[in-house]
């Protein structure tokens, strides 16, 4: 039963360490031990500690890029240009906040896998495979890379 949640102890463990040490000093073994599980369930899950980094890597730029698309898609609706930036920056706010451990890291990250500017690339190929495409009233579609660049990166480093 507990080990279901091996999983999540691991990130969380990494993540607290990473922002204590920062991540170029944390190994596998100190991963292990923070997380309370054994090296066995470590290596269950990950062949190594980049394995470690890129799964939540992924899951989060995934989530990230849903979030963007789907605020700004409800906020296509409202009529004044400052009630839609309020309704993505509301949404961005609170799943930000919800994983912010996360996010501090990131944004303390010296690891090139797990680091900002690693995070906002891929956002950009994962917001231009999900085909999604922000089209504005009179001005046609809003090219991917600004948008997103405008909507991740200035926001977050605002955050």
């Amino acid at each position: 039963m507990r080990e279901c949640h091996a999983p999540e102890a691991f990130e969380r463990a990494f993540l607290g360490l990473a922002l204590e040490r920062g991540s170029t000093g944390v190994t596998a073994t100190d991963v292990i031990e923070a997380s309370g599980y054994s090296r066995g369930s470590f290596y269950r899950y990950y062949a190594d500690l980049y394995d470690l980094l890129e799964q939540p890597m992924s899951s989060e730029v995934e989530a990230y890029v849903w979030l963007v698309s789907r605020a700004v898609e409800q906020g296509l609706y409202l009529e004044r240009e400052f009630d839609r930036v309020l309704c993505v920056a509301n949404d961005l706010l609170i799943h930000v906040e919800d994983r912010l451990l996360f996010y501090r890291a990131l944004f303390s990250s010296d690891v090139d896998c797990i680091g900002f500017e690693e995070f906002c690339s891929r956002a950009i190929a994962c917001f231009r495979a999900s085909g999604y495409h922000v089209v504005c009233g009179g001005a046609g579609e809003i090219d991917e890379d600004f948008y997103y660049y405008c909507t991740a990166r200035s926001f977050l480093m605002y955050i």
